[in-house]
């Protein structure tokens, strides 16, 4: 039998598993029985084999929860290494049997923990970390108060955290070593210990001997730096909410705008610290023709959640220029108290409450530039009903916008250049890409399409190269910040899914590209896409009506993508597919606020 071990005369017995003492015939510390009944008659060996295989079981579980300690707030590569000492893997299931059994620490609200220490007092700040006692602006290391402990940095955390308890001194050594490397006590002296690993044994020793030692002890759970203690009981004040600058950015796509509060002074900082903060911010665009624009500048307590909750600390203007940038200085005096300076201009007290700043933001509306690409399916019969309706959208579109705001992209795409020679390599025309360029410009190349002939036959009239003028898009170049867009015009629709092939049934892309890899991907990233699918004329045949039921199960896939699709047989067709495409700006109304600069 493997007993534990007798302190002194006491009584109290040493735990064989985690080393605590106790009278009690249960460990406190992890459980182990201490004392158990008396059995009649000697120790067989496989009582004594059962007995060393519950104690090496128990052994290992403290082991993986002090490694579940030990690797709070660790690197992986630490944590594998500190998993790897207790006989296992972080990902393991003991690993996570362990985590469920280690609680989580809970930090101390630093004011509410010394409310009861009069400021001004003469107060000692100790410091318990994985490094070792912080005591009077020196640092005691932690093998100098237990010199058993290992000297390879990682297996020391882990013994410090309660791992390979049976490799350390037994209690008594221990107690004498902490005992001989502390300082001598100062007579009336408060001490408060800033706990950084209570559940670490070895640390929370080292507490008890500290409250032992001294007249007076508080001790809290904190990660607050120790200046931050210090300067809290000299009697500093502190900010109990951060301090941010409200911001502004556009919306993605709707031309509002979506606030972005940036922290200037965090909650918790000494507000005589007269800490400083600089944030580079722009104007906004100006909706008119305007030199100036004058900004609020708000700096707010985030007391809340919503917006409406936060408060108000400051509201300052500053007058620049659409498109300015300025670096803004902001200087922390006192609660309530921040002054605000600026790389360029004068910076002035603003009349605006924060709610009425709020409602200009929600009136405020930007027209913001518009890159449209349209994609046209040409030859075949309809060809200049196609053309016809992208140059009616496009001129929609252009009405709705000021002057400048719209650029077009124009795709041509038609047959696949199929070989009817047996082995011959595919062949392919790419589509015909004009880039962005302004909308009149781009009017005036679909009006002399619109003029040409190209509504002869399809030379391949079950082929459509959809699918190289979807990856066209792609590949456009010089994209603006600001709305984006996508209109199709097709007849004809792409290679339907699954392997059967039809004769009435359009052929796949003969270098294999996937219009399905290219269908998800423009949603994604462009505000709006639209499709304007024109039937054609009217199926006579079997054959024909097969192909035209296969052609909108394809379409429907479009607007499961999230596609808009308009028929072009609907008599409001082309204004649906316009308004879809790029809606009427509301009356432009100026943003209140700076923009915040991309970092």
């Amino acid at each position: 039998m493997i007993p534990p071990v007798l302190v002194g005369g006491s009584g109290e017995m040493a735990c064989p598993v985690c080393g605590a003492v106790s009278a009690a015939r249960t460990c406190g510390g992890c459980g182990w029985e201490l004392l158990g009944e008396l059995v009649l008659g000697s120790a067989t060996p496989v009582s004594r084999r059962s007995l060393e295989d519950r104690l090496a079981a128990a052994r290992r579980l403290l082991d993986v929860r002090a490694a579940v300690r030990a690797a709070r707030g660790c690197p992986a590569e630490q944590e594998r290494a500190l998993f790897a000492l207790a006989g296992t893997t972080p990902d393991s299931l003991d690993a996570a049997r362990a985590r469920s059994a280690v609680p989580e620490l809970t930090l101390m609200d630093l004011a509410a923990a010394l409310k009861d220490l009069p400021a001004g007092e003469d107060v000692l700040v100790a410091e318990i970390g994985p490094d070792g006692l912080g005591l009077g602006g020196e640092v005691i290391a932690w093998d100098r108060l237990v010199p058993a402990l290992s000297p390879d940095p990682l297996r020391r955390r882990f013994q410090l955290a309660g791992g390979g308890a049976a490799e350390l001194a037994g209690p008594d050594a221990l107690e004498a070593a902490i005992d001989a490397a502390l300082p001598a006590a100062a007579d009336g002296k408060t001490v408060v210990v800033l706990e950084r690993c209570p559940d670490w044994p070895l640390a929370a020793r080292l507490a008890a001997h500290l409250a032992a030692r001294y007249a007076a002890v508080k001790t809290v759970t904190t990660d607050a730096p120790v200046a931050d203690v210090a300067a809290r009981l000299a009697g500093g004040t502190f900010l109990p909410h951060d301090y941010a600058l409200v911001l502004a950015r556009p919306g993605q796509v709707a031309g509002g705008f979506l606030l972005e509060p940036r922290t200037l002074f965090p909650a918790g900082i000494d507000t005589g610290s007269a800490a400083v903060a600089e944030v580079q911010v722009c104007a906004p665009p100006s909706a008119g023709v305007v030199e100036r624009i004058a900004l609020k500048i708000p700096v707010v307590a985030l007391t809340g959640e919503r917006r409406e909750s936060w408060k108000p600390v400051r509201i300052v203007e500053l007058d620049l220029a659409p498109g300015e940038s300025a670096t803004l200085a902001f200087t922390l005096h006192g609660p309530d108290r921040v002054d605000v300076a600026a790389s360029t201009g004068t910076v002035r007290e603003s009349a605006a409450s924060w709610s009425g700043l709020l409602t200009e933001l929600d009136q405020a509306r930007l027209d913001l530039p518009l890159d449209l690409v349209v994609l046209v399916e040409l030859g075949g019969p309809r060809n200049h009903e196609r053309v016809a309706a992208a140059v009616d959208i496009v001129e929609h579109v252009q009405r709705g916008r000021p002057s400048g705001q719209v650029r077009v992209a124009v795709i041509l795409y038609w047959d696949h250049e199929i070989s009817k020679r047996r082995g011959a390599a595919p062949k392919e025309e790419p589509p015909s890409a004009t880039p962005f360029q302004n909308s009149a410009d781009a009017l005036n190349d679909l009006r002399f399409l619109l003029e040409s002939d190209y509504s002869a036959d399809y030379e391949y009239p079950d082929a459509v190269a959809l699918e190289d003028a979807l990856h066209a898009v792609e590949e456009l170049q010089a994209w603006r910040h600001g709305d984006r867009a996508l209109l199709v015009t097709a007849t004809r629709a792409p290679h339907p899914a699954g392997d059967q092939e039809h004769r009435t049934m359009v052929r796949r892309c003969p270098l294999g590209l996937d219009w399905r890899t290219a269908l998800t991907a423009p949603s994604g990233w462009l505000g709006r896409t639209v499709l304007l699918v024109d039937s054609g004329t009217k199926p006579t045949n079997m054959h024909e009506r097969e192909a035209a039921r296969r052609a909108e199960a394809v379409w429907e896939e479009f607007r499961a993508a999230r596609w808009d699709l308009v028929s072009h047989d609907d008599d409001d067709a082309i204004k649906t597919a316009a308004n879809t495409l790029a809606p009427p700006s509301a009356v432009a109304r100026p943003v209140p606020i700076p923009f915040t600069v991309s970092r």
